[in-house]
């Protein structure tokens, strides 16, 4: 009994895989993996942005305006898992994509969002590959948006690079940097840095 009620609450929910936009009415159980928010001051800002992935591990983004990012900054959290209906499925307009999916989630006056319990649902917060993965490609996509999440520990500098565009993630120890070099690029100037990185076996730049 309990089997079949397991069965029946999966396909109940649509896989991001299986998503297309002929119709609003999907309902979604989805894990937030990233949430942050775009502030009123930047240009065309306050809205909210969040990573999604689900019980597979596929991953999809999702843009909240003003009224939803009001009406759901309070309950979406990352680590949080949600029954989420009615939703617009959008062509990934993003230039800086957060994901490899070419499908993007719209939240609008309809969309029903619901708290689940997260105790059976995959955690997959990342998908770990090994250096010669990426050294592989013949190029790096410029709209591979990188996001650099957390210093572990001193003096090692071991930080973890969200790579979303290539589904990738990079865990390695910092072990040789450039000064902040600035760049000029349409009239505006940008700072970037090159750090190299070093896993047990090999090193990436």
């Amino acid at each position: 009994m309990a089997e079949n009620s397991q069965r029946n609450s999966r396909t109940m929910f649509t896989p991001i895989s299986e998503l297309d936009n002929n119709r609003t009415s999907w309902i979604l159980k989805l894990m937030a993996i990233c949430v942050y928010f775009v502030p009123r001051w930047a240009r065309v800002g306050d809205y909210m942005e969040i990573v999604f992935h689900d019980e597979h591990g596929t991953r999809i983004h999702a843009h909240l305006n003003r009224p939803e990012k009001k009406k759901f900054e309070n309950q979406i959290t990352e680590d949080g898992v949600y029954a989420i209906r009615n939703v617009h499925v959008l062509n990934n307009y993003q230039s800086l994509k957060t994901t490899a999916n070419d499908k993007l989630l719209g939240f609008f006056r309809d969309t029903k969002v619901k708290t689940l319990n997260r105790s059976d649902f995959p955690r997959i917060m990342f998908d770990l590959k090994r250096f010669p993965v990426l050294q592989s490609q013949p190029c790096l996509n410029d709209q591979v948006l990188i996001v650099c999440t957390k210093k572990i520990s001193n003096p090692y500098y071991k930080i973890c690079l969200n790579i979303f565009m290539a589904k990738t993630v990079l865990i390695g120890k910092i072990v040789a940097r450039t000064k902040v070099q600035t760049n000029i690029n349409r009239a505006e100037e940008q700072k970037f840095m090159e750090v190299t990185l070093e896993d047990h076996e090999y090193k990436y730049k």
